[in-house]
């Protein structure tokens, strides 16, 4: 028996949002993480 097409993609829209949220903080934590030596590189370079 074939599950609801409309289970399917809501579930695969979840997994999709869950990836881009967590991608979007690991971004966010890697920014705030290297964003002050970036700087001190970009002046004295």
């Amino acid at each position: 028996m074939l599950r609801p097409y409309g289970f399917e993609a809501r579930l695969a829209k979840d997994q999709a949002d869950q990836a881009t949220a967590t991608a979007t903080l690991v971004a966010k934590r890697i920014n705030s993480h290297w964003s002050l030596p970036s700087t001190i590189i970009r002046i004295y370079n």
